[in-house]
């Protein structure tokens, strides 16, 4: 993306971008996280076992990045950034076909994890650095965790997040997160024959909507994030 066309929103949590009728930008605020940078990994070696098998940790590559931050980006967007826009008033125009964050939360950090044959590995991603979960494993499993620190990442009475994600609220399976995130077309709830099947979807409906929202965002001084890279 190049320069954005106009600011339409600034919390004290992340700011958004439109770069166009169908394209929003969010920037996460520096405060916007619970990452440790000691919850990072290192590059590791190519270790290889006797058969050639190779088990080796590298930062994810330019690409396997841009899709990580479009599919939170347009999440957050339909989740949590027509909310907001609503509250002072606003509202986006007209569908949203790309979106994305800047960045991962502050101290977050990306990885492959390559394993199996060296010359052709597997290569799975994983998102380490928060100080509260230990690794998300795809967009989907982050997204209810980016948005909770998009709405300032508010506590229970105990202390601990007050958090949908499936690690910091494991009451819901992580296919329900998805199919209430718009991420997963299968309602996990759904009969497998026709009988009851109204029922079993309004029953599936009552267990979704529970997202915490914080108070509505002030205002605060806007930064100059004319020339992000998205």
């Amino acid at each position: 993306m190049h320069s954005p066309s106009e600011q339409i929103l600034q919390t004290p949590y992340y700011a958004a971008y439109s770069y166009g009728p169908h394209t929003v930008g969010i920037v996460l605020e520096d405060d916007t996280t619970d990452g440790d940078p000691y919850r990072k990994i290192k590059d590791t070696l190519d270790e290889r076992d006797e058969h050639g098998n190779i088990n080796q940790f590298v930062v994810a590559d330019a690409e396997t990045r841009r899709h990580w931050l479009r599919r939170l980006g347009l999440i957050a967007a339909k989740q949590m950034l027509k909310e907001d826009l609503r509250r002072q008033g606003d509202r986006l125009r007209g569908p949203i076909d790309q979106a994305a964050i800047a960045d991962f939360p502050k101290d977050y950090e990306l990885y492959l994890h390559k394993t199996q044959r060296a010359y052709d590995p597997r290569k799975d991603v994983y998102l380490f650095g928060s100080r509260n979960v230990t690794v998300f494993r795809s967009p989907a499993e982050f997204a209810e965790h980016l948005i909770w620190l998009m709405s300032g990442s508010p506590l229970k009475s105990n202390g601990k997040p007050d958090c949908d994600c499936v690690y910091c609220d494991p009451s819901r399976t992580q296919a329900e997160i998805s199919y209430a995130l718009g991420v997963r077309h299968k309602d996990p709830h759904a009969p497998t024959t026709a009988r009851g099947k109204g029922e079993k979807a309004q029953a599936a409906g009552r267990g979704r909507g529970r997202r915490k929202r914080s108070p509505s965002p002030a205002s605060i001084p806007a930064k100059d994030y004319t020339k992000l890279n998205l």
